[in-house]
């Protein structure tokens, strides 16, 4: 929209949370007859005249228009309204999720999928390629989410639901005084029954785990929240927030560093001639693919095609001869699928000043596929 010429004092726009008020700019020319503060040197002068909005970004480039005489003490504004701004949508809050893995509907799904979508490929890359479709597929109708259940006791969540009818009530009453007193004392006794209750919480979690035998899943489960990189140092120094500059610091950092450690091994290392020789790899066999699925530990990352341990060994009776095709296919052609070379980098934060990307260690996630394939 165009700028829309206001001729008023103040727009007043009807609005559900709190306004916000742009003032005019400041002019250090000859003060004239106009509704204007003065600073306290008299080098500058702000003029009164403004508009009221909710959001600050609804209202852009707002500006006097002095060329305009009135002939009153006021001065005609101008400003963009922008229309084309989406409506923000209500927040909700966030719940930790138990993700559950049906094994016996997945090895049905799959069954079904393979039966109608047969992965009999004569090329590695198109096999790779339906063969990880269709385990994501089954593996998304055999993955449910539900809440997990709170840490909090029942004496806790009244507590907490006393004290948002309180607050709902401060408002409306006329011993808002004695009310606040009372309300600070009930803040006080939640935070100690949260303490109380949490750390409860954490010793089953800890308990259960040494009866089960799986400490290695105890530390992500009693992690409140992950670490995520809020910012990062460029090299001069100065430091970046958005996701965009966060990526290209990462990508930046680790380009070097991997281009200096090629060019030292091509330099020390000896390379043989391009001669090629024939070589005498015997194909791989159903049998080898299963025990490398079962020997695999479960429970670990995906790669970046999102096929998990869990679904391959799930699977292993429908896909050892999809698997065994594939990999006799790669020592075939004397190349692997493209998806293989990729993985998913997650940087692990050691010590020192979280802002430096030298204190990250980074871990590459591989295909398990072709963790697979590297383990016969």
């Amino acid at each position: 929209m165009d700028p829309a010429t206001i001729a008023a004092r103040s727009l007043s726009i009807s609005v559900r949370s709190t306004p916000y008020t742009l003032s005019t700019p400041s002019s250090s020319s000859v003060p004239q007859r106009k509704w204007t503060w003065e600073m306290a040197n008299g080098a500058a002068y702000n003029e009164i005249d403004f508009i009221l909005i909710s959001n600050m970004r609804t209202i852009a480039n707002t500006s006097v228009l002095n060329r305009f005489n009135a002939s009153r003490d006021h001065q005609l504004i101008q400003a963009s309204i922008r229309t084309d701004r989406p409506q923000p949508r209500p927040a909700t809050a966030r719940r930790p999720m138990r993700v559950t893995f049906n094994r016996a509907i997945y090895n049905f799904a799959l069954q079904t999928q393979l039966a109608a979508d047969p992965c009999n490929e004569a090329d590695a890359n198109s096999l790779y390629a339906k063969l990880v479709d269709n385990i994501n597929a089954t593996t998304t109708i055999a993955t449910f989410q539900e809440p997990q259940p709170t840490p909090l006791s029942d004496e806790t969540l009244a507590l907490l639901r006393q004290r948002r009818e309180w607050k709902r009530e401060a408002g409306r009453t006329s011993r808002a005084g004695r009310m606040r007193i009372e309300y600070v004392e009930l803040c006080k006794m939640i935070r100690k029954k949260v303490k109380e209750d949490r750390r409860k919480h954490h010793i089953q979690i800890i308990e259960q785990a040494v009866q089960d035998g799986r400490l290695r899943h105890t530390r992500s489960e009693l992690a409140d929240r992950r670490r995520q990189i809020a910012a990062l140092k460029q090299a001069d120094g100065n430091v970046v927030g958005t996701t965009p500059d966060i990526l290209l610091i990462i990508k930046q950092f680790y380009k070097d560093l991997y281009r200096k450690e090629m060019s030292s091994t091509n330099a020390s290392g000896s390379h043989p001639g391009n001669d090629k020789e024939e070589d005498s790899v015997q194909p791989i066999f159903a049998a080898e693919v299963c025990h490398a699925l079962h020997a695999s530990k479960t429970g670990t990352a995906p790669g970046a095609d999102g096929v998990t341990i869990d679904a391959l060994q799930s699977g292993a009776d429908s896909l050892a001869a999809i698997l065994v095709h594939l990999f006799n296919l790669c020592l075939h052609q004397h190349s692997i699928p493209a998806g293989f070379a990729d993985a998913r980098m997650v940087l692990l934060y050691k010590k020192g000043d979280a802002k430096d990307i030298k204190n990250y260690c980074p871990i590459s996630l591989l295909s398990t596929i072709y963790k697979t394939f590297t383990c016969i």
